[in-house]
C-alpha cells in the first residue's frame, strides 16, 4: 500500500497520535512501521486511565482532540450499525465548549457578511454568546421592530482547522485500512462521508434552506413550530433566526410540566418526527433534548436544523418492510431486503445470520404489530448488523439512531407509554394509504414506464452488438452457421432471461399491485417469458428436424 499522503512530522497528527495514545487508543496504530510513530505510542502511555472503560477513554480523547474529531464523534454515534450502543451513549454527551471569538471579530463577520452596519440592522446586539459550539456560536439580538431573534456566527478560522484536520484523518484512515479488524468498517469510506456532511453543517445558508423546507411542511400543523430564518440577514457565515421562548427538554426536571400535558406534547413530538421520516422523507436528525422546546399552549419548538435525514420513496419503503419483516420474524424477507440495499457482504455465512436472526425474534418478538417493542427491536438488530459486518447506507443507519433517541426522550418525559404504542397505529395508516387502490395504481404506471423505457433502450443496445458482429468486432460468431437464426434465438431468449429474473424480483418483494399475494406484473412477466422460452425451444426442434 502506498504511503498516507502527509508529513510525517506533521506537528497536528503527531499530537493526535500522542493524544489517542494517552487513552490506550493507538494499538491499531503498531501496522504503521514508522520509528517516530512507535517512540510516541511507548513514550505516551497513561496508565492512570485504565480505571475508565474503553467508551468513557474514547469520548474523552475527543474531547481533547478538538471540533472537527468532536463533529466526527457526533456524527458517528448516528451509526448503530458501526458502534456499541455504550459507545452510542457516550457519543451523544459529546457538546462542543469551543472558546468563543472576539466581539470585534464577530461584529466585523456581522457587517462584512450582511453589508450594513450592526447598529442599522439590530436594535440590540448582545456581543456576549449564550453558546458556543464546534462550528459557530450564538447570540441575541433584537430587530429595528422588536422582534427577538438568534444570531448563529461561524468561528474565525474553522474551515482551515477543519480542513487541516480532514487530511490528517484520511491518512489515519488508509493506516486503518491495514487493520484487519477496522477494515471491515470501512474508515475510508465514513471519513468521506463525514467530510460530506461537515461541509454542508459550515455552510450556514444550507441550514437556512432545512428551516424554509421544514416550516413548508408544516405550515398546517400549528402545533409545531420551526423557527423563521431571516434570508436577507444570513450567509454562507451567518444565520438569523427567531428566537424560540419556551423551556427546552434539558430543562424539564428544573420546570415540570402534569402527566397529561407532558404525554399531549410527547405524542405531537413523536407523530412529527414520523411524518418527517415516512411522509416527507426530510427529517430532523438531531433530537437532542436542548434543541427540542415546550414552547406557550404545548407547542412543539425544534431548533437546530444542520443536520438533517433524507429518504427516497424507495428508501421508506423498504424501511416499511424491514420493519413490518422484524416484527413478524419474516428473517429471509428481511435478508433479502438488506441485499437489495447492498448492505450484506458476499462473504456472510447467511445460515448463521438467517439463525441470528430467528433468535432474536423468538427471545423478545411477537409475531403481531401490535407487540412491536422499538427499543429492543432496533438494539437487537443493530448488535447483529455489527456481528456480521453489515454497512447499511447512512440513511438507513441514521434512521435507527434517531428513532432510539425519540424513544428514549419520551421514556424521559412519561412513562405511560413508548415509542412503540405511538408508532403502531401510525404504521397501520401508512399500510392502509400503501395498499389504497388510487396509491397501487400509481406505482403500476411508474412501473410501467419502467418496463417501457427498458423495452425501448433494448433493441439499441442489441443493434449495437449485431453491428460489432458485422463489423468484425465479434470474430468468433461470425463462423457460426445460420448467424441470423442464431441472433433471433438469442434476442428471444435474452429477453425472455430478464422477464424471468425481473418477474422473481416482483413475486420476491410483493411489489403491487397483488393478487392473493402474489405481485400480478410478475405473474404476466412469467407468462410472456414462458411463451418465449416456448418459441425458442420450439424453433430448435424444428430445426433440427429439418436437419434430418
Amino acid at each position: 500500500m502506498a504511503k498516507p499522503n502527509y508529513l510525517d512530522q506533521s506537528k497536528r497528527l503527531k499530537t493526535i497520535i500522542s493524544i489517542l495514545t494517552k487513552y490506550g487508543l493507538a494499538d491499531w496504530l503498531s501496522d504503521y512501521k514508522e520509528s517516530w510513530v512507535s517512540r510516541i505510542i511507548l513514550s505516551k502511555k497513561n496508565k492512570s486511565l485504565t480505571q475508565y472503560s474503553r467508551e468513557v477513554r474514547i469520548r474523552m480523547a475527543i474531547l481533547e482532540l478538538g471540533p472537527t474529531f468532536i463533529k466526527l464523534g457526533q456524527i458517528i454515534s448516528t451509526r448503530p450499525d458501526l458502534i456499541s450502543h455504550q459507545l452510542m451513549r457516550e457519543l451523544e454527551q459529546l457538546q462542543s465548549n469551543t472558546p468563543a471569538d472576539n466581539q470585534e471579530y464577530i461584529i466585523q463577520t456581522i457587517e462584512q457578511e450582511l453589508n450594513t452596519r450592526i447598529t442599522d440592522t439590530f436594535l440590540e446586539f448582545n456581543p456576549t454568546p449564550i453558546a458556543s459550539a464546534s462550528i459557530g456560536q450564538a447570540h441575541c439580538a433584537t430587530l429595528l421592530d422588536g422582534t427577538e431573534v438568534i444570531v448563529k456566527v461561524k468561528h474565525q478560522g474553522i474551515d482551515h482547522t477543519i480542513q487541516e484536520d480532514l487530511a490528517i484523518m484520511k491518512s489515519l484512515a488508509q493506516i486503518a485500512q491495514r487493520s484487519k479488524v477496522l477494515r471491515v468498517y470501512q474508515p475510508l469510506k465514513i471519513i468521506e462521508s463525514f467530510a460530506k456532511t461537515l461541509s454542508a453543517e459550515l455552510d450556514f445558508s444550507k441550514e437556512l434552506s432545512n428551516l424554509k423546507r421544514f416550516i413548508k411542511h408544516f405550515k398546517s400543523k400549528p402545533d409545531i413550530h420551526f423557527p423563521l430564518p431571516y434570508p436577507k440577514l444570513s450567509s454562507p457565515k451567518v444565520l438569523t433566526m427567531e428566537k424560540l421562548i419556551g423551556t427546552p427538554l434539558t430543562q424539564m426536571r428544573e420546570h415540570p410540566i402534569p402527566e397529561d400535558k407532558a404525554q399531549a406534547f410527547v405524542k405531537k413530538g413523536a407523530n412529527m418526527y414520523l411524518d418527517m421520516i415516512f411522509q416527507h422523507g426530510f427529517y430532523h436528525a438531531d433530537p437532542h433534548p436542548g434543541n427540542l422546546f415546550y414552547l406557550h399552549h404545548g407547542i412543539v419548538g425544534v431548533l437546530d436544523a444542520g443536520m438533517v435525514g433524507k429518504l427516497s420513496n424507495r428508501d421508506r419503503y423498504i424501511i416499511q418492510d424491514m420493519m413490518l419483516a422484524l416484527a413478524q420474524g419474516h428473517t429471509e424477507q428481511l435478508i433479502d431486503l438488506l441485499a437489495q440495499i447492498g448492505a450484506i457482504p458476499t462473504s456472510v455465512d447467511r445460515p448463521a445470520l438467517i439463525q441470528s436472526l430467528e433468535e432474536m425474534t423468538d427471545d423478545g418478538l411477537q409475531t403481531d404489530l401490535s407487540d412491536l417493542d422499538m427499543q429492543t427491536m432496533l438494539l437487537q438488530f443493530s448488535s447483529i448488523l455489527r456481528q456480521y459486518a453489515i454497512i447499511l447506507p447512512s440513511q438507513y443507519a441514521l434512521l435507527i439512531k434517531v428513532l432510539l433517541q425519540i424513544d428514549g426522550l419520551i421514556n424521559s418525559l412519561t412513562k405511560q407509554f413508548s415509542l412503540s404504542d405511538i408508532i403502531r397505529p401510525y404504521f397501520t395508516r401508512l399500510l392502509i394509504q400503501r395498499y389504497n387502490p388510487r396509491y397501487i395504481l400509481k406505482q403500476a404506471r411508474i412501473r410501467v414506464h419502467d418496463w417501457t423505457t427498458l423495452i425501448e433502450r433494448f433493441p439499441r443496445e442489441l443493434n449495437q452488438i449485431v453491428q460489432d458482429i458485422r463489423k468484425g468486432q465479434l470474430t468468433g460468431i461470425l463462423e457460426i452457421k445460420g448467424l441470423e437464426q442464431f441472433i433471433n434465438r438469442l434476442v428471444i431468449g435474452i429477453i425472455s432471461s430478464c422477464l424471468s429474473l425481473g418477474s422473481t424480483s416482483l413475486i420476491t418483494h410483493r411489489i403491487g399491485p397483488l393478487l392473493y399475494d402474489i405481485s400480478i406484473l410478475g405473474l404476466i412477466g412469467y407468462t410472456f417469458a414462458t411463451i418465449l422460452a416456448l418459441f425458442v425451444f420450439q424453433d430448435i426442434l424444428q430445426s433440427k428436424r429439418k436437419k434430418k
